[in-house]
């Protein structure tokens, strides 16, 4: 006996499918119409309707059906500059600060107590805050600290502000290279929520047999791609407007063909599966060679046939896949000037105000005070 292949009479919708008034298409219409006698496409098994028409060899795979959603984009450079630190941690800085001028101030009224010669302006508690701010910043105040409790202070909050620095500076270089990702949906409770639209491939709507509420929510504004899965995938990849379903081979053979420029998956996985099934083959009624396959499939899969030929087929699809550059499979990151445009910016914006700052206290001392100067003479 020879096998013969014949290609299904519809190519885009490989499946079929059986109508209610006894048509049928694709490869479970060929089976069943007796153009073929084994059809063959990861097909579920214990599909009613598929065994009413036609009988199924035992399984030789398992499977389950996946929400896919666009996997998520790097931050833009300042959001990622907002992530450096989690909220605790900015009140912990905020708490360490004022109780570091708090603290000065106590110092500085206890060194009048005493009669200490000590600088004025320790003696309001604003003056504090900003003395402190000044040491944490690592720069110089106007005057050095004359009592000894004081220096001692100084010298702590210099090795504080010191020590801070680098590691702000070290945090800050990584998110310049690094930002992050964006939010991604990660279940069915926040695809719901979400603004994605939802597109199944034309014969997906019968997975959700029993679909609870968020399910009934989400397919209730579906729509059909129907020239197969790919334009599905390739709109969830390019655009990031849809969400779609696919099984796992599915996905294996989607992954490769949609890359950003690291050579990774645009395509991500929910992780709540909406159906599992198993895989098998379907054959005409009353096949007397169902036995035989039956066994042939049993000594494939105890061989580990089944999952060495399709590691043959996953290596060359990524064989197929289209390599930007041999630097796209570069684990590192490489540090360029295109990385150091929010740190010019923040330096341009650091400096603008240090100059209207300036500005303000000449125009101050010149009028204002003058003019203060004139009034109570």
């Amino acid at each position: 006996m020879t096998p013969e292949y014949i290609d299904p009479r519809n190519g885009t919708l490989i499946w079929g499918d059986f109508f209610e008034n006894g048509g049928s298409y694709g490869i479970l219409g060929d089976a069943k119409e007796n153009r073929a006698n084994i059809s063959f496409a990861g097909l579920a098994k214990n599909t009613d309707q598929y065994e009413y028409y036609l009988e199924s060899t035992v399984s030789y795979q398992e499977s389950g059906f996946y929400w896919f959603v666009r996997c998520p984009r790097d931050s833009a450079q300042w959001k990622g500059l907002g992530k450096m630190f989690t909220p605790l941690n900015w009140a912990t800085l905020w708490l360490v600060y004022i109780s570091s001028a708090f603290l000065l101030w106590i110092l500085s009224k206890r060194a009048r107590m005493y009669e200490l010669v000590e600088w004025k302006n320790f003696e309001k508690f604003l003056n504090c805050c900003q003395v402190v701010l000044v040491i944490l910043l690592n720069s110089s105040t106007v005057r050095a600290p004359r009592t000894n409790l004081i220096r001692v202070f100084f010298l702590l909050m210099m090795f504080y502000g010191f020590s801070f620095n680098i590691i702000f500076q070290t945090i800050f270089t990584q998110r310049l290279i690094d930002p992050g990702k964006e939010k991604q949906v990660s279940n069915l409770e926040e695809l719901v929520k979400s603004d994605l639209k939802i597109t199944l491939l034309q014969g997906h709507e019968g997975i959700f047999r029993h679909p609870d509420n968020l399910e009934k929510e989400v397919i209730s504004k579906y729509s059909s791609c129907i020239d197969g899965v790919e334009p599905c995938a390739a709109r969830v990849a390019n655009f990031g407007d849809t969400a779609t379903v696919m099984d796992n081979k599915m996905f294996m053979e989607m992954e490769h063909k949609f890359m950003d420029e690291r050579h990774e998956s645009l395509l991500c996985r929910l992780s709540e599966m909406i159906m599992p099934y198993r895989i098998s083959m379907y054959v005409t009624k009353g096949l007397p060679l169902l036995d035989t396959i039956d066994d042939i499939i049993l000594h494939a899969v105890e061989a580990g046939l089944l999952e060495h030929w399709w590691g043959i087929e996953v290596a060359a699809m990524r064989r197929n896949a289209e390599f930007h550059s041999y630097r796209d499979l570069i684990s590192y990151q490489v540090f360029t000037l295109n990385h150091l445009y929010v740190a010019f910016l923040l330096v341009i914006i650091g400096y603008l105000l240090s100059i209207i700052a300036f500005i303000y206290e000449i125009y101050y001392f010149k009028h204002v005070k003058r003019r203060l100067r004139d009034s109570s003479g």
